[in-house]
């Protein structure tokens, strides 16, 4: 976590973060495949509900990092 921010600052600093049009829907579910296997370790299921189609403009892998570290911290404490 701490090398991800070392590298997001340092990318911003450099002005080499991009931004885009996303969708909401493919950011959670990418956050949730990517913690599927910490969940199944720690003997938790993640469900979701109906995702609503929210576009808006970001980083698609600095927000699905963030909602990835939200998810493994949820299971973890």
């Amino acid at each position: 976590d701490l090398l991800a921010l070392s590298r997001i600052e340092r990318q911003q600093e450099q002005g080499s973060i991009s931004f885009a049009q996303e969708e909401l829907p493919e950011i959670i579910n990418a956050a949730i495949t990517s913690s599927l296997d910490i969940a199944k370790e720690a003997g938790v299921a993640i469900e979701t509900s109906q995702i609503p189609n929210i576009n808006f403009i970001c980083n698609f892998g600095l927000i699905q990092q963030a909602l990835f570290n939200l998810i493994e911290n949820a299971i973890k404490y």
